[in-house]
C-alpha cells in the first residue's frame, strides 16, 4: 500500500513546519520583548 508511506511523510512535513513556526515566533517574541521594554 503506498497510501500510510504518503500519510506518514505528510505527517512528517507538517510536524516539521510546526516545529519552525513554533521556533520562529519564539525568536520574534524573544528579539520584540526587549526592544518593547526599552520604549
Amino acid at each position: 500500500m503506498v497510501w500510510p508511506t504518503r500519510a506518514n511523510s505528510f505527517y512528517k512535513s507538517v510536524t516539521k513546519v510546526k516545529k519552525a513556526t513554533i521556533s520562529r515566533l519564539y525568536f520574534c517574541v524573544v528579539v520584540t520583548l526587549p526592544c518593547l521594554k526599552f520604549q
